[in-house]
């Protein structure tokens, strides 16, 4: 939930902004940066009102993206594709400079 979730703030925040309503929004994006994201939060917010969580599960929760989060800014950002890194998919450095689009992600997500 936490991770479609940024998916759509991100897209919405950064993408959106730059790339426009087609780009952002169209075809297989429209699942992937509006839909997942929506359902997973209606999921959340109906189902799960009935569960305590605490700040130390949300807390373990958010293990694996913290983890994904260092692993992909080691492979893109630090590394580079052209030092046997990975394509910026997420196109972190694009519209703003790594370290700040990293930085809000990673305190937005908190």
């Amino acid at each position: 939930m936490i991770c479609t979730t940024l998916t759509m703030i991100f897209a919405t925040l950064f993408i959106l902004p730059y790339k426009g309503f087609e780009i952002t929004f169209a075809g297989m994006n429209f699942w992937l940066h509006l839909v997942c994201p929506v359902m997973n939060l209606i999921l959340l917010f109906c189902t799960e009102c009935n569960t305590e969580l605490t700040v130390y599960d949300s807390s373990i929760d958010l293990i694996p993206f913290y983890v994904y989060g260092i692993v992909y800014i080691t492979n893109v950002v630090l590394l580079g594709e052209e030092n046997i890194g990975w394509r910026d998919i997420y196109r972190l450095a694009t519209f703003v400079p790594a370290s700040i689009s990293v930085s809000l992600l990673f305190v937005a997500t908190f």
